[in-house]
């Protein structure tokens, strides 16, 4: 398998995902998306990716897929915008 190095020549271009579920509040936008968008926003800096995309939905339940901000990710995936999305963790998908 072929391990690709920091700086290889592939797209270093990303999509950010944030979520916070409905029963964590319904502020416009809450600390929890702030904390999200911040740790990895400092991480993708540090691992030298570029973010083109951030797609959100707060207040949204993880239980389906039928999210505005999920299927906007979808779709600029689909067109090649990015070729990668990164979240917090695998509970906010």
């Amino acid at each position: 398998m072929a391990v690709r190095k920091k700086g290889a020549t592939a797209s270093r271009e990303i999509a950010i995902y944030l979520r916070l579920s409905s029963a964590d509040g319904t502020e416009a936008e809450s600390n929890s998306i702030g904390n999200q968008r911040s740790y990895l926003h400092q991480w993708a800096a540090r691992e030298g990716w570029q973010i083109v995309a951030e797609f959100l939905d707060d207040g949204h339940t993880g239980t389906d897929f039928e999210r505005p901000g999920f299927q906007a990710m979808l779709e600029h995936l689909r067109t090649g915008k990015a070729n990668m999305v990164i979240t917090k963790d695998l509970s906010r998908l």
